[in-house]
């Protein structure tokens, strides 16, 4: 799960998915948190952290635009950011945005000013995002629809990486699923569909076939990823 990859600082294990991936700085896992920092509470994934923090027993903290009023676009995101990573030794941020306008790239660049906040907090040893898988990130890059989406996501990680080269991770999923419902934004499939595909994809012959293929013939190959 995405706390394991946190509360170890390793991504070994996280998923057996080609689909699935999470690049990590080649750095020493940390000793264990004592403390999270979850951007995006309220949303589809932040839910879920939250619920596995819970079982798991691991203190946390919250933040979100319902819960706090959370704009990591403000002009003062990074100071907000450092204020409440106090105490705090890890952030994960799932703050994200897919309307198919520019505000896609603005509200997924603005991760990099959580990043800058948290990098300014002497306790944290580890920043995690979520990004996207890099064959999903390629074919994006040809609709319009998902330019912005796209943009704003690779400024986020090249920040995210300047402010913590050797304590960063970023988790590459390709579609997620979990719930009860479909979804465009962001992009999902219910817990009943996509734990069939995700078994079935994952096989290694339609993982190879994802890697061979070029264009959406290997997106649409690509096992999607629980979110638990």
């Amino acid at each position: 799960s995405l706390c394991f990859v946190v509360l170890t600082g390793r991504v070994t294990g996280f998923s057996s998915s080609l689909s699935s991936k999470a690049v990590s700085s080649p750095n020493t896992a940390p000793p264990i948190p004592h403390k999270i920092l979850v951007l995006g509470d309220s949303g589809f994934l932040g839910e879920e952290i939250v619920r596995q923090l819970q079982q798991l027993q691991v203190p946390y903290s919250v933040a979100s635009r319902s819960t706090n009023g959370l704009d990591l676009t403000a002009p003062n995101a990074a100071d907000w950011v450092a204020a409440q990573a106090q105490g705090c030794t890890a952030v994960i941020t799932t703050v994200g945005s897919l309307l198919g306008n520019k505000e896609d790239e603005v509200v997924n660049a603005a991760n990099g000013f959580a990043a800058e906040g948290a990098s300014r907090v002497p306790s944290i040893q580890r920043f995690v995002a979520i990004g996207n898988d890099p064959k999903v990130r390629q074919f994006s890059q040809s609709i319009p629809f998902l330019q912005s989406y796209t943009k704003g996501k690779v400024k986020a990680e090249q920040t995210i990486a300047n402010y913590f080269p050797d304590r960063h991770t970023i988790i590459q999923p390709s579609l997620i699923h979990g719930g009860d419902t479909f979804s465009t934004s962001p992009p999902r499939i219910p817990s009943n569909v996509g734990q069939v595909a995700e078994d079935v994809l994952g096989l290694y012959p339609f993982q190879a076939a994802s890697e061979a293929l070029p264009g959406i013939f290997g997106v649409a190959l690509q096992a999607p990823l629980s979110r638990e």
